[in-house]
């Protein structure tokens, strides 16, 4: 979901709203994150999340261009550690992953590509 889809859900949950109130209390949730993890604060949001800000040590790369070697350096980056809650209906909702093959039939790969009677057969 993006961000004009979360707020067209919620002008849609709470119509008596609309949805320019909608997206000014939404840009100013977000903006407020953005400042706390810009002052290394860490935001956390009971039922979502923690949001933190975590530096990375400086490490060895590569110049793609050149090939050459190259030092990138240190950087802060945004941690995002999910609730329980969201973790656990997560793990649930875990899908079985469909693959595409050359062929039009469509297999999962949790399923067994052959029945107990081929491989007997076999």
């Amino acid at each position: 979901m993006i961000k004009s889809g979360l707020i067209a859900r919620v002008s849609e949950q709470y119509p008596h709203f609309g949805s320019a109130a909608v997206d000014a209390v939404v840009n100013a949730i977000l903006a407020r994150i953005a400042e706390a993890l810009a002052a290394d604060d860490r935001v956390e949001l009971r039922g979502l999340g923690v949001f933190s800000a975590v530096a990375r040590a400086p490490r060895p790369g590569r110049n793609l261009a050149s090939g050459e070697p190259v030092v990138v350096g240190e950087r802060r980056i945004i941690s995002f550690r999910a609730s329980r809650t969201i973790a656990v209906q997560l793990r649930r909702s875990v899908a079985p992953i469909i693959l595409r093959t050359r062929d039009p039939v469509v297999r999962s790969s949790l399923q067994p590509t052959c029945t107990a009677d081929q491989s007997r057969a076999a």
